[in-house]
């Protein structure tokens, strides 16, 4: 059989690596660096633009439907380039693409910050959609995935804090910086936070596994899973069924964490404070529930080491359905508090132990392939719920329905959940 040679490919030296990676104390720093990266481009990229809407809508004179257009297109993109992505992690390296993808985001946020015009955030928008799914949630799991084998439940956990962590942190800032600075400022001052802090954290720290560096076709693959390629996979029943249960959860999702302060506002609760405390508790709220997925997300990867992934799975699910049920009744600040709670528990859990269930069900070799695909799901489900929760306010001037879309999608997810079977040996 044809040998393959993996060392012109590796981007650093594989003894050294090796060693740091025997000894175990090298995963902590990789997790450390795939965390801080993570929280910049989630944290910045995703829960910012919540706080953004409302005053581009003020500065452009549109429509929320198509500023959430605008927010759907962002995610559509991300999904179309995540594939692509995770071919080019596998061809150069997770550090090249990470540094790569830095200065390419700094870009795109600091391009949209010369829009003048509505039709510029479309086009300015489109290097950053691309560039931010080299930064974001694929490389870093990945990279997490590989370096970790034992605790990997709780380094995922602790791992997927970093989105929650940093929207408790940009979101407010935004606002705050919203309050002296114009929106166009605050996008080019994001643009030199990203490029200041991400590119050398990942120039200096990101360390390809040495494991990750075996041919795809190796031994240890096939060991791996009961699929040997993606054709397969892709041929596979569990896959579509996790597939639609991303897909309706992320639909989800899209309409409230993309338009939770616009809900807020447009609550029975909201008509209570006044626009301008409204939108204020609206960012809060984002913190809130935030905070809580931390909790979840650290709760949920610690007991996915004892109990099944599928059960911990529906218990979250179970959690962001109740929250759409608090949302559908916001009268009070106890109910927009049970929100935060239930919403954010669910939803931090879910990130994690969605996917442990990949892994569960098609194996660690696989992962980074099979998560390309989902992340297509992921990114739809976050681009078209904006725009359909868009297209309901402003056919109806409330929230109702949507919140009723919500739960069925929620219940359409436990169901495709609970018919996935897996397919490792």
């Amino acid at each position: 059989m044809k040998q393959t040679n993996t060392e012109s490919t590796a981007p650093f030296d594989q003894a050294a690596v090796g060693v740091l990676a025997d000894s175990g104390s090298y995963r902590w720093t990789i997790l450390a660096v795939a965390f801080t990266i993570l929280l910049m481009a989630a944290g910045i990229g995703m829960h910012t633009l919540p706080v953004f809407l409302l005053p581009l809508e003020n500065y452009f004179h549109t429509s929320r439907t198509l500023l959430s257009t605008f927010s759907g297109m962002l995610f559509l993109v991300t999904g179309v380039a995540s594939p692509l992505m995770g071919y080019l992690i596998h061809r150069y390296s997770t550090r090249q693409v990470m540094m790569a993808g830095a200065l390419l985001t700094g870009l795109g946020f600091f391009l949209i910050s010369l829009s003048a015009q509505v039709w510029q955030l479309f086009v300015f928008g489109l290097p950053l959609a691309f560039s931010i799914v080299a930064i974001s949630h694929l490389p870093n799991q990945t990279l997490v995935m590989q370096w970790f084998t034992r605790q990997r439940g709780r380094a995922v956990g602790i791992l997927l804090m970093a989105p929650a962590i940093g929207g408790m942190i940009f979101a407010p800032l935004a606002h705050y910086l919203l309050e002296f600075l114009s929106w166009q400022q605050v996008y080019a001052f994001f643009a030199l936070f990203i490029v200041g802090i991400v590119f050398p954290v990942a120039y200096f720290f990101v360390r390809d596994n040495p494991q990750s560096q075996s041919p795809p076709n190796s031994q240890a693959a096939a060991n791996d899973s009961g699929l040997s390629s993606m054709r397969e996979v892709i041929g596979s029943r569990s896959l579509w069924l996790i597939f639609i249960a991303q897909l309706c959860i992320f639909t989800a999702l899209g309409v409230t964490n993309t338009q939770i302060v616009a809900i807020v506002v447009a609550s029975g609760y909201g008509q209570i404070l006044g626009e301008q405390t409204a939108e204020f508790v609206g960012s809060q709220t984002i913190a809130a529930y935030l905070v809580m997925s931390v909790l979840g997300g650290l709760l949920s990867g610690f007991y996915s080491e004892k109990l099944k992934i599928k059960m911990i799975l529906t218990v979250n699910l179970t959690g962001m359905l109740m929250g759409c049920l608090f949302l559908y009744k916001l009268q009070n600040i106890y109910t927009l508090a049970a929100f935060a709670v239930c919403y954010g528990l669910g939803m931090g859990g879910g990130m994690v132990v969605l996917s442990l269930f990949i892994i569960e069900t098609f194996g660690i070799t696989l992962f980074s392939r099979v998560m390309g695909v989902m992340t297509v799901a992921i990114t739809l489900g976050m681009g078209i719920g904006p725009v359909i929760g868009g297209l309901i306010y402003d056919g109806t001037g409330s929230y109702q329905w949507a919140f009723a879309m919500m739960g069925i999608l929620f219940l359409c997810a436990m169901v495709a959940v609970g018919n996935v079977k897996s397919v490792k040996k």
